[in-house]
């Protein structure tokens, strides 16, 4: 069985970037951004956009999750 790796990723909601952080924590956290992207590209990695869907709507959540799943396990199997 697939266990949910939450610790996998970081996501932060950019409203809570606006509400929360100081003008210093945003350009801090752009510089951490923006190194990230760069060392990747240096290292011959792509850049990769990703889609968040949260919790706040159970039922799709429930649905993609589901739908990740299938596909590792798809992949496993291969």
């Amino acid at each position: 069985m697939i266990e949910r790796d939450m610790g996998h990723y970081i996501v932060i909601n950019r409203n809570d970037v606006d509400a929360y952080l100081s003008d210093h924590g945003k350009e801090t956290l752009q510089q951490l951004l923006e190194g990230i992207e760069s060392n990747r590209l240096q290292n011959g990695k792509p850049i990769r956009d990703y889609v968040v869907v949260s919790n706040k709507r159970p039922e799709l959540y429930e649905t993609v999750w589901d739908a990740v799943l299938h596909t590792i396990q798809k992949e496993q199997n291969k």
